[in-house]
């Protein structure tokens, strides 16, 4: 495990720089109609190495993007970024 990094160290007044292999992000992407773009984007999203999560807030779409986004949440490979959603009722 590594040491936290320490962001008052640095004696020039600029932030040291961190480790992007200690990073992780929860990334909240939220789509409305997005049927025929949702998988392009949330996969470049789950490419990132920093990317713990990818949480899809679908906002009432009428397209097929909520059957889009369970095909993708059934088809993840263990051990890859988790990928989530959350529909709203409506818009």
């Amino acid at each position: 495990m590594t040491a936290p990094v320490t962001r008052s160290t640095a004696t020039d007044g600029h932030l040291p720089p961190l480790d992007p292999g200690s990073m992780r992000l929860s990334v909240v992407v939220p789509v409305f109609n997005e049927e025929q773009t949702i998988r392009l984007a949330v996969a470049r999203v789950l490419e990132r190495p920093e990317v713990a999560e990818v949480l899809v807030v679908d906002d009432a779409s009428t397209d097929g993007t909520w059957d889009a986004l369970q095909e993708m949440i059934q088809a993840q490979p263990a051990g890859r970024p988790s990928l989530r959603a959350i529909r709203h009722a409506h818009n």
